[in-house]
């Protein structure tokens, strides 16, 4: 069955918990499906499954977000489950969807997925019993099942539970058998049931004593990284491998911008690069490096590597942290490094500080580490010299979510708008009075200006790129 990744675009505004207090928050969302006759049936949000607490007329299902101790944000990573078995995954900005979500399915997977009819028995087989399983920890998802080693067909799945056929004959059905899943963390399981029990009924416990974790347990660790020169003596190296389950994220502020990789809605990060708006200098700290000895204000070089970038940076140690009791190490980069554009491009970033070193997974990091070399680079920025500019007026250079670079030519007198951008010729627009916000038109291209930093545009109509001033 596929899985997929939707992205709806995100509003960069988004609340770090930063209150003296903790505040807990509750919020309801409906989800529908883009075909007809197709339900949401499951919604995940950070591996936890959230609750139903109502269906719509129009066939949407409600769902309830609690977060005990900090505000439910806008940007939400949420896996949806699909009355076919469909899994899709989507990124959206509940606060611009007004908490409406449209899940995108496929007509394709829909056609296969409901054709709901139970495999055909086997040669020796007279008849099927529906047998149900679950675990005993809601926040995962099984996979897939295997009976006596044998992959079996999923038929159905309700809240948490999955089911499937097990074929018997004039003898009846062997009732103690050996049932392996595999899991929504990548993780698998085996053990010894019976499934005859309890009406058919299986719970799997994850910790039981009869259960064993099956030799492939989970995507293979990152590749062992090359360990920097150690000075002489030699520092002993401790290697932290960084957790899958953190992403990059960005937040933006009036007065400055952060970029970390952590795990959603919990204090754990491992990666925290902040900066003044237009200072043009990014404060990097590895928060959970694990280095020991490590004083305030100490030298401790810190050496970054992806693909074929590497330098090694003069870092220091920062204040003590009241959280971790440690000093961590930490150093300022320009915002124009060729670091950041490592972070963008790569797939893994090394990161070796003293005798501590990991490898980062840098998926998602594109769009978070240009919104925030956005924020943070100094203005105003030169425009490309290999993107021309539109003609005398004002000019804005922009950078967009979508990653392209353009340049804005504002002409106040002619009512115009000029836009540049590498690889398409240039497109005048004019003003549209009587709109709410600035905007520009030509056929079906348009420029919004939302404010001084910020202006949404498309080149060929519908959806529109949000683009940020460079």
């Amino acid at each position: 069955m596929g899985y997929r990744r939707i992205s709806i675009a995100i509003a960069t505004t988004v609340l770090l918990c930063s209150a003296p207090a903790a505040v807990a928050d509750t919020r309801i969302f409906s989800a529908r499906a883009s075909l007809p006759d197709i339900s949401i049936d499951q919604a995940f949000r950070n591996g936890e499954e959230l609750a139903v607490v109502g269906t719509g007329n129009d066939g949407s299902t409600l769902f309830r977000i609690d977060s005990p101790s900090t505000p439910v944000g806008c940007a939400n990573r949420i896996e949806f489950v699909a009355s076919t078995g469909q899994r899709v995954e989507q990124v959206a900005d509940m606060c611009v969807l007004n908490w409406d979500v449209t899940v995108e399915v496929e007509a394709e997977e829909v056609a296969a997925d409901t054709d709901d009819t139970i495999p055909p028995l086997p040669d020796d087989a007279t008849f099927t019993q529906s047998v149900t399983v679950s675990t005993d920890n809601p926040t995962l998802t099984i996979i897939s099942i295997s009976l006596d080693g044998d992959p079996v067909s999923i038929t159905g799945r309700q809240n948490g539970t999955v089911v499937f056929e097990v074929a018997g004959t004039d003898e009846g059905i062997v009732c103690d058998r050996r049932v392996g899943l595999t899991l929504s963390n990548g993780s698998s399981v085996e053990s010894d049931k019976n499934i005859c029990l309890n009406d058919w009924n299986v719970v799997v416990a994850l910790d039981d004593e009869n259960a064993t974790a099956a030799t492939d347990d989970g995507p293979p660790p990152p590749p062992e990284v090359p360990t920097p020169a150690a000075p002489n003596p030699p520092v002993a190296t401790t290697v932290t491998p960084s957790n899958p389950n953190m992403v990059w994220t960005f937040f933006s502020f009036d007065d400055g911008a952060t970029l970390l990789r952590g795990i959603p809605e919990t204090d754990a990060t491992e990666f925290v690069a902040n900066c003044e708006r237009r200072s043009g200098v990014i404060l990097v700290t590895l928060t959970d490096s694990g280095v020991i000895g490590l004083a305030p204000g100490s030298a401790i070089p810190i050496t970054f590597s992806a693909g074929s970038f590497t330098q090694t940076y003069p870092g220091t140690g920062s204040a003590m942290d009241d959280l971790a009791g440690a000093s961590m190490p930490e150093v300022a980069i320009p915002s124009s490094d060729a670091l950041w554009s490592a972070l963008i491009r790569e797939q893994n970033l090394e990161v070796a500080a003293g005798g501590w070193r990991t490898v980062m997974l840098l998926k998602g990091s594109a769009r978070p580490v240009r919104e925030l070399l956005s924020a943070c680079s100094q203005t105003p920025v030169a425009p490309s010299p290999s993107v021309p500019q539109g003609g005398p007026g004002i000019v804005a250079n922009y950078l967009c979510d979508n990653g392209a670079a353009i340049s804005v030519t504002f002409n106040g007198a002619q009512q115009t708008a000029v836009v540049v951008e590498a690889g398409a010729p240039p497109l005048t627009l004019r003003f549209a009075p009587g709109a709410g916000n600035p905007r520009y038109e030509a056929g079906p291209a348009r420029l919004v200006i939302r404010d001084d930093d910020e202006t949404r545009f498309s080149r060929f109509g519908g959806g529109a790129t949000t683009c940020r001033a460079r």
